[in-house]
């Protein structure tokens, strides 16, 4: 009991002393945390300057995954370094938490792949935003090309959403990247029909439509027989920004009225295929 009461004393008496040192500890961890926040702050505007001046087109979004990263980094090494000033062994922090982080990174694999494809892809321009291109089997017009994701509007009005790594390991075709773009329309001739004013008729319709570009000319081909018709397409050249349906539609009509007017008999060059039941 005497024992005891001379440690209690003991400690009393050291007391404030100890409640100092912890204060001071505290209070050095602290500023340690606030000059690591703001030295993070400063190297997060650094890092958003220099990324928008490397890449002046899609810079705003990659500047952003840049920024992110260094916050992360930088919270990251301040929280360790007062953990250490207080006394916290990290390491075997990291090591209780190992099966944790183990279980984390395998449920954050799809995200992580997602992110770093979709720096990857801001940084090779494969597209950019307001191109037209078909990925996934869906076509639209790139809205937005985030870290995660890439935000296509369809021309039906429909917003599809993307995972990058599903666009960067696929094939993709950007209708936008060229300034010209070639569109096909075919049609079915008679095969009584005089070819070389078909030729003539349909060639001249096609290079007349406003849209159509004279350089790479329109041109007309005879690709050979299809059931009781030949079949002949039309081949033109539009600039990427047109818009395709409206050009199409142009094109169809002005080649229909001039094969009427030569006389020519245009139909579908597709096949018909009867079922009759058996005699």
């Amino acid at each position: 009991m005497t024992e005891f009461s001379a440690e209690l004393s003991q400690f009393l008496e050291n007391l404030p002393e100890q409640i100092v040192h912890a204060v001071v500890v505290v209070a050095v961890a602290v500023l340690v945390f606030y000059v690591g926040y703001r030295l993070t702050g400063l190297a997060e505007r650094l890092a958003h300057r220099f990324i928008t001046r490397r890449q002046p087109e899609g810079g705003e979004t990659l500047a952003h995954a840049g920024v992110r990263i260094v916050s992360i980094a930088g919270i990251a090494l301040s929280t360790i370094a007062s953990l250490r000033i207080l006394g916290i062994d990290v390491g075997a922090l990291m090591t209780a938490l190992g099966i944790s982080t183990l279980v984390l990174g395998f449920a954050l694999k799809d995200i992580i792949e997602q992110a770093i494809t979709g720096t990857l892809l801001l940084i090779q321009h494969p597209f950019r935003v307001g191109d037209i291109i078909q990925v996934e089997g869906i076509e639209g017009s790139v809205v937005d090309v985030a870290i995660r994701t890439t935000n296509i509007q369809t021309s039906d009005g429909i917003r599809a959403v993307i995972p990058n790594n599903k666009i960067y390991q696929g094939v993709i075709r950007n209708k936008s990247y060229y300034p010209a773009r070639r569109l096909a329309l075919v049609f079915g001739l008679s095969p009584a029909s005089d070819l070389a004013a078909a030729h003539d008729a349909m060639l001249g319709a096609a290079a007349q439509v406003s849209g159509v570009l004279a350089d790479p000319a329109p041109v007309v081909a005879f690709e050979g027989w299809e059931q009781d018709v030949i079949r002949t397409s039309v081949l033109f050249w539009i600039q990427s920004t047109d818009d395709s349906a409206q050009m199409r539609t142009a094109v169809t009509q002005a080649v229909l009225d001039a094969a009427r007017r030569a006389g020519l008999d245009v139909c579908s060059a597709t096949q018909s295929v009867v079922l009759r039941q058996p005699a």
